[in-house]
């Protein structure tokens, strides 16, 4: 729901700073404040706000969650309240009070605004007024703005002034920005705090003390704020999963090895705790690898390709790093190349060796020119052996039947002596 009275608006974010979130603060609705020197300037062209609060579902009466209103004085630069309209709809809206008139941007609540963390954001920049919820947009509207300057020298968290429209609730990771932010701005704040040195934060209180009288402004501006008429400290706080940035510190590289050696891919972070899962993409999309066959270290910072052998020559690897539910992080792609030189492959015209038919759906020929014993070794695209046949003829068939699935399979033909001869894919279809 929209409604204009010259529609403003504000943004309001809450994170909070640190690696952890302990505390909160909760109001009785009686007499309790938070009042902190206002951190707004003269001519403001955008001011964005950021909360979290858990309140009631109906309020007795009209509840501030921050203003600049000055006791005694009629209309404030900024107020953020929710108020009850009939009796019965519950709305929270913003008021601006801009240099071309005043600005009013409301919602009506739900059911599931109750009795729960919310995150609420307000933005404005002279052009359009935002509101979100949770990082999403529930009102928007384009205005025609003017700027903003600063009503009173402080501001109330939790109260109107003059102690009227009191808060009942908890809040918590309350922040004032004199830019706009952007909607990935705000997500991003909602799962982690800021560091109170970000550009245009112009005063941030995270209520991380859970003890006295005082919370500390966590900018640089030092507008440290004063827990009036006993607001307590709560340990209920709202869901914090902050990422790590950048945790990658070195990324794996490409790798080349000779057949029949093995290769290793590995990078480092600056992680505690995560959990690692390898990748593979031998043409067909990444599947995850586990530690079975050619491959060990798959859930860790460290793979190995034990034994490379051409069906490995030109896969792609990467490793996907889980720091929380919402904290995954990907390395670089990297490509394993395995060469033929120094391999008895490279002593025999590989062409003396032949499959056919391939593709096929059933039975494989494999004829030798000039050899009448050995060992054929199927393997699958991740070098997991299936299938092994002695041969003691220059022709052998292969039943592909016997195999699990269809798909691309590699062929290495093993004289009597174990030397490689040859390496040939084939396509069961």
């Amino acid at each position: 729901m929209k409604k204009v009275l010259i529609l403003v608006s504000l943004t309001i974010a809450l994170t909070s700073l640190g690696q952890t979130n302990n505390y909160s603060i909760a109001f009785d609705g009686v007499d309790d404040e938070v009042r902190c020197p206002n951190p707004l300037s003269n001519n403001m062209n955008a001011i964005s706000f950021m909360f979290y609060a858990k309140f009631s579902q109906l309020p007795t009466s009209d509840e501030a969650f921050v203003t600049d209103w000055p006791a005694g004085a009629i209309g404030s630069t900024f107020k953020i309240d929710r108020y009850i309209s009939g009796g019965t709809t519950n709305t929270i809206r913003i008021n601006l009070t801009t240099s071309t008139g005043s600005l009013v941007l409301e919602h009506d609540l739900q059911t599931t605004d109750y009795n729960s963390w919310n995150n609420w954001a307000f933005t404005y920049d002279g052009d359009s007024i935002i509101m979100f919820e949770n990082g999403v947009v529930v009102e928007e509207l384009d205005v025609n703005g003017g700027t903003l300057s600063p009503t009173d020298t402080v501001i109330r968290i939790g109260e109107e002034g003059n102690s009227t429209q009191l808060y009942t609730g908890l809040m918590d990771e309350f922040h004032i920005w004199d830019i706009k932010l952007t909607q990935e701005d705000v997500n991003n704040y909602i799962h982690c705090h800021p560091n109170g040195s970000e550009a245009g934060l112009i005063g941030y209180w995270n209520f991380e003390e859970g003890t006295g009288t005082n919370s500390a402004d966590q900018t640089s501006n030092g507008n440290d704020g004063t827990l009036n008429g006993g607001v307590t400290w709560s340990t209920d706080v709202p869901p914090y999963n902050c990422c790590t940035a950048n945790p990658i510190t070195t990324q794996p590289t490409d790798q080349t090895v000779n057949m029949g050696n093995d290769a290793t891919f590995s990078f480092t972070d600056t992680l505690s705790g995560a959990t690692y899962q390898w990748q593979m993409d031998a043409g067909t999309g990444y599947s995850d690898l586990s530690n079975a066959g050619q491959f060990s270290g798959a859930d860790t910072k460290t793979l190995t390709i034990t034994s490379a052998t051409m069906s490995n020559n030109n896969t792609l690897y990467r490793c996907i790093i889980t720091e929380s539910a919402s904290c995954m992080d990907t390395t670089d792609v990297v490509t394993l190349t395995v060469s033929e030189s120094g391999t008895s492959i490279n002593e025999l015209n590989n062409s003396l060796v032949k499959l056919f038919p391939n593709p096929s759906n059933a039975i494989i020929n494999l004829t030798l020119a000039q050899h009448s014993n050995g060992q054929i070794i199927l393997t699958d695209i991740l070098g997991k052996e299936v299938l092994s046949k002695s041969f003691t003829a220059n022709e052998v068939q292969l039943n592909l039947k016997s195999l699990e699935s269809k798909g691309t399979y590699f062929a290495k033909v093993l004289d009597s002596d174990g030397n490689v001869i040859a390496i040939k894919k084939l396509i069961y279809q």
